[in-house]
């Protein structure tokens, strides 16, 4: 069915990127698709006591009238609001609101279409902006650490008749409370802590430093200001602990066995150094590109401000609210609290448009060699490495999502073209551990 035809269309702005267009399509256009739906149907229905493409006119329009006017309604509006928005050159951002007493026979049908658009943006000149770009070098101090850190892994526990030391392994039951109430997760029976391995909250390994079995203690430990759990972030808690047994390590000697267990076939300590430093080189890589990339995406934001429709932003809040709820909802299909989301997803999607605009006006493209030099790298840890590339060319919307790495990638490129870069040198750890 063409429902394109001679229309009328009015547009009014309502402030900011809110606009609002008033269509009106005529009564001629109306009547014509609302009778010819009804005449096919009269040679499609099936009525019982009248035979099949012989059932009056009458008889469709008094049954069938109110479904075709609305199918006839949805048709009409899908076709010529897009056909008016081209014609006046808007570019929606999201679906509109539509308000429409519907399509009714012998009048003209009016909508309108309530809408935000996408904003004007002009890139902001980054010539006279400096950024930090961090560089390191892998040591050999950096790849005994990372031996005796794989040593440490695979250690025996055996347990001692003494107070608890670091790099000590301590078996304990604890119960943390904040302000005499017992908080959820802050219970544990038989839980083992290497003291010194930094893998509980600041301040409570350290409380067990001196411990020896059957001993008990309660000591406060205060959470980060940061912590995931926003009910206990900068909070003051008591931890009640027992300890149950205090355990030393014993490491395994670096030897042709232990070697072999890590995956180095040859055995020698040689093979091994190589293979650390092949592992620490891609992981220090894709950190020092992930900071880059943070570094000049943070830089995009802080000098192009943006107006944003809020229809974007109110879906991209709704995506990570619904995320951050995952497993917890079981089967409730409810509406989420959007407000701790909005910051992070104003972020996103500025960060989208400007990224798009760059994208658009300097015509930037994902290059093939880098896309297949990206999937090669990730190869490399597999055996079967030609499987895993022709894996990716095989599956379009995998390979889509290497060619959006390899193009944000360009973006950065172009951003730190831009900037006075300072180069800085840092060190292996201090790259990894940085947020």
């Amino acid at each position: 069915m063409d429902v394109q035809t001679e229309l009328e269309s009015t547009l009014e702005d309502k402030g900011g990127l809110k606009r609002s267009l008033r269509i009106t399509v005529p009564v001629e256009t109306v009547d014509e698709q609302i009778n010819s739906r009804l005449q096919k149907l009269s040679h499609t229905t099936k009525i019982n006591g009248f035979r099949p493409g012989k059932i009056p006119l009458k008889v469709i329009r008094n049954r069938f009238l109110s479904q075709v006017e609305a199918e006839v309604a949805g048709e009409l509006i899908q076709a010529n609001f897009y056909r008016a928005i081209m014609e006046k050159e808007l570019k929606p951002a999201g679906n509109p609101e539509i308000d429409t007493d519907g399509a009714k026979v012998g009048n003209n049908f009016e909508f309108t279409a309530n809408f935000e658009v996408f904003p004007e943006i002009q890139l902001a000149d980054l010539s006279s902006v400096s950024a930090t770009r961090k560089s390191a070098t892998i040591t050999d101090a950096d790849i005994d650490k990372m031996i005796a850190n794989l040593r440490q892994q695979r250690a025996t526990w055996d347990v001692v008749d003494r107070a608890a030391q670091t790099d000590d392994q301590i078996k304990i039951d604890f119960e943390g409370s904040i302000d005499g109430e017992v908080f959820e997760g802050g219970t544990a029976e038989g839980a083992d802590i290497t003291l010194g391995s930094g893998q509980m909250i600041p301040g409570f390994e350290e409380g067990l430093l001196g411990m020896s079995a059957d001993e008990e203690k309660t000591f406060p430990v205060t959470f980060p200001e940061d912590y995931s759990a926003e009910n206990l972030a900068g909070k003051e808690a008591q931890f009640k602990v027992k300890a149950i047994s205090v355990s030393e390590a014993t490491l395994p000697e670096l030897d042709q066995e232990f070697i072999v267990s890590l995956a180095v076939e040859e055995g020698t300590v040689e093979g091994l150094r190589n293979k650390v430093r092949e592992n620490m080189t891609r992981e220090l890589e894709q950190r020092l590109e992930a900071q880059t990339k943070a570094t000049a995406f943070d830089l995009l934001l802080e000098h192009n401000a943006i107006e944003l429709p809020e229809t974007l932003v109110n879906s991209e809040a709704n995506q990570l609210a619904h995320k951050a709820h995952e497993g917890h909802d079981h089967g409730d299909h409810h509406h989420h609290d959007l407000e701790p989301h909005l910051e992070e997803a104003r972020k996103r999607v500025s960060l989208g448009l400007l990224l798009s605009e760059i994208v658009t006006v300097h015509e930037l493209k994902a290059d093939a060699d880098k896309v297949r030099a990206n999937i090669d790298r990730m190869a490399d840890p597999f055996d079967d490495k030609e499987a895993f590339v022709n894996w990716y060319y095989s599956q379009p919307e995998r390979l889509a999502e290497i060619e959006n790495v390899v193009l944000e990638n360009e973006i950065v490129d172009w951003i730190f073209n831009q900037v006075n870069v300072i180069e800085e040198e840092s060190d292996f750890d201090s790259i990894m551990k940085a947020n």
